[in-house]
This record gives C-alpha cells, sequence and structure tokens, in this order.
C-alpha cells in the first residue's frame, strides 16, 4: 500500500432484468453498493478533445494503481469514484505482474476511462 496513498469508492452494482430479453444483464447503477478503499496510486494519463460541429468531447484515460500484496477486488464491471468526485469506469481486466524467477508481485494496475461532453 502506499503510504500517501488516496481513498477510492468502487461503485458495484447488482444486474436487473433487461425488458427487452427478460436476463438479468442491464447494471442497475442507481441502486450501486459503494466500498471505500484506501491506499490507491493514480498515475493520470492523458486526456484527448475531440471537436464536432455540435459538440466537445473530453475522453480522460488514467490508471489505477495498488502497490503491494492483498490486490483489491476491483473488475472490469465497476466504476470508482475518487477523491475528487469524479466517478471513472474500469475499461479492463486488472493487470497483476508475477516476477517468474522470485514469485515477487508488486501490485496491481486497473484502466480507468471518464468521458466529458
Amino acid at each position: 500500500m502506499f503510504a500517501f496513498g488516496q481513498t477510492f469508492t468502487r461503485l458495484r452494482a447488482p444486474l436487473v432484468v433487461d425488458p427487452y430479453s427478460t436476463e438479468a444483464t442491464v447494471r442497475d447503477w442507481p441502486n450501486a453498493v459503494e466500498t471505500a478503499i484506501p491506499g490507491f496510486g493514480l498515475d493520470p494519463g492523458g486526456s484527448v478533445v475531440t471537436d464536432t460541429v455540435n459538440r466537445t468531447q473530453i475522453i480522460t484515460q488514467p490508471t489505477l494503481i495498488w502497490s503491494g500484496a492483498d490486490v483489491p477486488d476491483v473488475t472490469v464491471d465497476d466504476r470508482m469514484r475518487g477523491p475528487d468526485g469524479r466517478v471513472w469506469h474500469v475499461t479492463g481486466h486488472p493487470s497483476i505482474p508475477h516476477h517468474p524467477m522470485t514469485g515477487w508481485e508488486p501490485g496491481a494496475t486497473w484502466p480507468l476511462k471518464l468521458v466529458e461532453g
């Protein structure tokens, strides 16, 4: 865990029945369960601005970082709320490196995405 890490809140929404398919495939974000997880780092990544005729869109793609063992349960179906209140979509599975000679696992990273505009 980072000595000066930040607390992010994991938002995990239950599945509800999609009225079109009658199967539980839709996330119920208004009823998401919130779990605060301290100790994350954040690589801010970068942003891309796209201007069209009637719209300006900003896409930001940072990386959420965890140092050490006890990697928290964060999956591609979750969202993460940062200390500043922005809500990021987890867009990929965690990357958990494993050293083949020593077995050392330094932590994990998750790709995030925020689309504004």
